[in-house]
């Protein structure tokens, strides 16, 4: 029992003094003058700005940022179009090239 007393009796001290401790931190705050008024001027400078519109990102639906089409190419008859709509192109996946045509047989081309 002599210990649960021993610590009962730090803790009245402690809290003796953090109460003390508050009051002085009350005290001087009181105590103290407040602050001098600003004697000079604002620059318009330190004014925060709205931001450009540069420096937003750009709109995703804008004509700009559109992707060009393309033309795609035709490797059956080597051609700018669709191959699915190519009745050639059809014709070659199907069946295959005919004898003596198709990409292997041309060697004039480079």
């Amino acid at each position: 029992m002599d210990l649960t007393e021993k610590m009962q009796d730090m803790e009245r001290k402690y809290l003796a003094q953090i109460k003390e401790l508050q009051n002085r931190v009350i005290t001087v705050e009181r105590t103290q003058p407040p602050p001098p008024p600003r004697t000079f001027p604002a620059k318009p400078t330190w004014q925060r700005r709205n931001p450009s519109h540069e420096q937003r990102p750009p709109h995703q639906l804008e004509a700009a940022n559109m992707v060009e089409t393309y033309t795609p190419f035709c490797r059956a008859c080597e051609d700018l179009h669709e191959e699915s709509s190519c009745y050639y192109a059809c014709y070659v996946q199907e069946h295959g090239f005919p004898e003596g045509c198709g990409p292997k047989a041309s060697s004039s081309k480079p």
